[in-house]
């Protein structure tokens, strides 16, 4: 997915996608694990996920977006070290070293209600892009966009700048939609189900439901010494809450050891 995302490209002005309009099951994986990573880690990391949190406040400035192919974000001015990924508990499947610096892949595997890896494709794929020691971009491929758009996904990205953090708690919360300026349908059940696939594991009572989706990060072959079963092993869960009518009301995104996040989405004004 990087084929061509150097140096060069981060002048890309960012661009908006002709994409049916629906509302966004939340693609924004890598940064919503880094937001997460504030709820965990101290210090100099902590510091460093701080100043990347303030630079979401001014979205457009701080990253170029590029959605020719799948959905590629490139910060301007890079401040999270490839050391921090380590810290933070995401090792990478696969390493792929140029003379520009090196792409991480992470490969998460959908588990089935068997807490197993399914074996349909389901998976999820995010690269990452380092350059002179820094997270300089990242990357998830088209097909994760067969249902959803992706201007629903940057308007999301773009108020992940206002989370509301409670590092004693673990957690963190962020309301979107219900302005003028999003006018994304609520998808239902049956939207999502069809996207992702049947879920994990499903609670219901009168007044709404609840899908778990659970995915567990695929270790490198051979195992990197530093990859640690009892951390880097558990599941990332994803918790997506219905109303009565079956429409989606908000995502819980809990990692082990970081915390969660949840984004609720209001109500159409």
């Amino acid at each position: 997915m990087f084929d061509s995302l150097t140096r060069t490209n981060r002048r890309r002005n960012p661009s908006a996608a002709s994409q049916p309009r629906r509302l966004s099951v939340s693609k924004a994986p890598v940064l919503i694990l880094m937001l997460a990573a504030m709820l965990s880690v101290s210090g100099c990391v902590y510091l460093r996920l701080l100043e990347f949190k303030g630079q979401l406040s001014d979205f457009e400035e701080n990253f170029a977006v590029d959605v020719s192919d799948g959905l590629s974000i490139t910060f301007r001015d890079p401040v999270i070290l490839e050391k921090d990924m380590w810290k933070i508990g995401l090792p990478p499947t696969l390493q792929i070293a140029d003379a520009e610096g090196v792409t991480w892949v992470l490969v998460f595997d959908k588990q089935s209600e068997d807490d197993e890896p399914e074996t349909v494709g389901r998976e999820v794929q995010i690269d990452l892009r380092f350059e002179d020691d820094k997270l300089a971009a990242f990357a998830v491929g088209e097909e994760l966009f067969a249902f959803i758009p992706k201007e629903a996904v940057l308007k999301t990205l773009s108020s992940l700048g206002d989370l509301e953090i409670s590092v004693a708690r673990r957690k963190a919360r962020l309301t979107v939609g219900g302005g003028p300026d999003w006018d994304f349908p609520s998808p239902d059940k049956a939207e999502i189900v069809g996207t992702l696939g049947p879920a994990t594991s499903e609670e219901m009572d009168d007044d709404h439901s609840v899908l778990t989706y659970s995915y567990r990060l695929r270790p490198a072959s051979p195992r990197s010494a530093a990859y640690d079963p009892e951390k880097h092993g558990l599941p990332y869960k994803f918790l997506i809450e219905f109303d009565q009518e079956d429409l989606l009301s908000s995502i819980t995104a809990a990692f082990p050891f970081m915390g969660s996040i949840t984004i609720d989405y209001a109500e159409d004004e």
